[in-house]
């Protein structure tokens, strides 16, 4: 299997002769963006911290058509497909059936796609095509999914009581073992159904608690990739103000994870959503 791509509709690549990839770059280690800063009057530098910088891949395809009207419309699907755009979709790609299908998030920023003369109505024609990402990770293609309740309060005790004390039966829910088959921290989407007062979200490092409540039929979605970081109610209404001040941000580390659901009067139920993350593709 030759590796296969997708962007936009426009499949290329994989079994079709046609439509053959001859070279992709830009799918390894993202560029660095350092804050070194030079010792004055000394060698080296004071290391800062390193954080990555957006991505930009290149494909070159080369494609062929059977005859010119064939070749003129695949091109014409080229170009359709790689139209000027200010939001990001999935490049989409396998590089061996060894391997997972992945995705990047990108837009097209460079194109060049030849006039196709009559002398290429049985040859090549090499297309060059550009894409930014502004995030640089790159995703499993396959999205994984888990749900859980919050766990109901603790039963109490009332006084007075003899001894031996009864402390009451604890609260339990089934905590969702997020895994991220990647080796880059992951975003998550969380969508958290009512009725339930003060849901909290809670993984490695961290949670994020909203302070507000939810009715019968209401969702709150909260999105935990590092360029939104929105809580909506309905996926649409910004509730931002009412996470706590003890809020603290996370993400899904390489592995393992376990994640729960708390509420303040134990009850609502949570769809977990995530993709495993990737430095790079190779």
């Amino acid at each position: 299997m030759t590796a296969s791509w997708s962007y936009n509709g426009f499949e290329f690549g994989g079994d079709n002769y046609l439509r053959v990839v001859t070279a992709a770059e830009g799918f390894d280690m993202p560029q660095v963006r350092a804050s070194d800063v030079p010792i004055a009057g000394g060698d080296g530098s004071l290391g800062g911290i390193d954080t990555l910088d957006s991505r930009t891949v290149t494909l070159t395809v080369e494609i062929a058509a059977e005859s010119q009207a064939e070749l003129y419309e695949t091109l014409a699907e080229l170009r359709r497909a790689t139209v000027h755009r200010s939001d990001d979709i999935p490049l989409t790609f396998q590089l061996d059936e060894a391997l997972e299908p992945m995705r990047l998030y990108c837009r097209p920023r460079r194109r060049n796609i030849p006039h196709a003369e009559g002398r290429h109505a049985y040859g090549n024609v090499t297309c060059d095509l550009q894409f930014f990402a502004p995030d640089p990770l790159i995703y499993s293609d396959a999205e994984y999914t888990g749900s859980t309740n919050a766990p109901s309060p603790a039963e109490g005790f009332t006084f007075p009581r003899d001894y031996p004390y009864d402390f009451g039966t604890p609260g339990s829910a089934e905590v969702i073992n997020a895994f991220n088959a990647g080796d880059a921290p992951a975003p998550w989407t969380a969508v958290i159904y009512g009725p339930c007062d003060q849901p909290s979200i809670v993984g490695p490092g961290g949670n994020v608690t909203w302070e507000g409540s939810l009715g019968e039929g209401e969702s709150l979605v909260i999105d935990a990739h590092p360029a939104r970081r929105w809580v909506r109610v309905g996926g649409t209404s910004s509730q931002f103000a009412l996470l706590s001040d003890d809020s603290v941000w996370w993400l899904l580390e390489p592995g393992s994870n376990n994640v729960v659901l708390n509420s303040g009067d134990g009850n609502g139920t949570v769809e977990f959503r995530w993709r495993s993350a990737f430095y790079g593709a190779t």
